[in-house]
């Protein structure tokens, strides 16, 4: 029997090389771990419990057969899944949100413009020896209106007043030219002629001429005049009559002649006419006078 010889190498492994190998074995074994992809589906229950693994079957009664990770198949009735399907993936971690940039610090407020009150208080009284309540009224315009009629055109003015104070009192009103009127007893404001430039504070006394005597006086008079202007016409008339009968018949009659009637009738009728026309136009008056104070 021959015999024959195998040659043999022996390979000495130095004890730094094996350590090396055993560290790059354990850096290894979690990246093969982390590698491995868990099931995809995954079945919630209704007590909260969450089994994870791959659907293998799902029935017409909603019964859902699960393989489990360890390689079991669990089948859940379908009263007491809650959940079953598709697991959901992992959402990334939210990124940190930029933190916003600070608003501007809002711009200081302007000042507000101060209010100037450009308005001047007038002062009214009434004038010495008038004891009527008296109010002064301030006009705030006017509106005239023509009336066309067979005897010719009249125009009718009106006016609107604001507010209203009773003397002796003051009202503030803006610079410039304003009007003012005057009421006695509750009766309609007469507007004053004056128109007051206000530029400072102004007093004015204040003077209001009741045009109500005047004319109940005017129209008196004049109806009396024309009455008796009337009756000395009628005896003149009477008398022309009287005369022409006692010529007719020859006689001179002791009566007086019509022209000692008609004469004294006419200028007694002409002048009833003209204090009842006097009477009738006249009509109440409103006059404001600066008041001068003495230091």
């Amino acid at each position: 029997m021959s015999q024959f010889a195998i040659p043999f190498t022996a390979t000495t492994i130095r004890p730094s090389t094996m350590l090396l190998a055993i560290a790059l074995a354990v850096l290894a074994a979690p990246t093969i771990a982390g590698a491995q992809t868990l099931p995809p589906d995954v079945v919630r229950t209704a007590d909260g419990a969450m089994v994870r693994g791959t659907i293998v079957e799902r029935t017409a009664d909603g019964t859902v057969s699960l393989l489990t990770l360890s390689g079991e198949v669990r089948t859940f009735a379908a009263a007491d899944i809650e959940f079953a399907g598709a697991a959901p993936t992992a959402a990334p971690a939210p990124s940190a949100a930029p933190t916003p940039a600070a608003a501007p610090a809002p711009a200081p407020a302007a000042a507000a413009p101060a209010v100037v009150d450009d308005r001047f208080e007038v002062h009214f009284d009434l004038a010495a020896g008038d004891d009527r309540t008296i109010r002064v009224h301030q006009v705030l315009g006017s509106a005239n209106a023509t009336v066309v009629g067979s005897g010719g055109a009249a125009v009718i003015q009106a006016y609107s007043f604001g507010a209203a104070c009773a003397l002796p009192c003051s009202i503030r009103v803006p610079r410039g030219a304003h009007r003012f009127g005057l009421s006695v007893d509750d009766r309609e404001p007469v507007p004053a002629e004056r128109v007051v430039d206000v530029d400072s504070t102004e007093s004015f006394s204040a003077t209001y001429d009741d045009a109500r005597p005047r004319r109940r006086r005017g129209i008196g008079i004049g109806a009396g005049l024309l009455a008796a202007g009337g009756a000395l016409s009628m005896g003149g008339l009477t008398a022309s009559i009287a005369e022409i009968d006692c010529e007719f018949d020859g006689v001179r009659c002791g009566a007086p002649t019509p022209a000692a009637l008609y004469v004294p009738g006419i200028i007694l009728a002409v002048g009833g006419f003209v204090s009842l026309f006097v009477g009738l136009v006249s009509h109440d008056e409103a006059n404001f006078e600066p008041m001068t104070i003495h230091f």
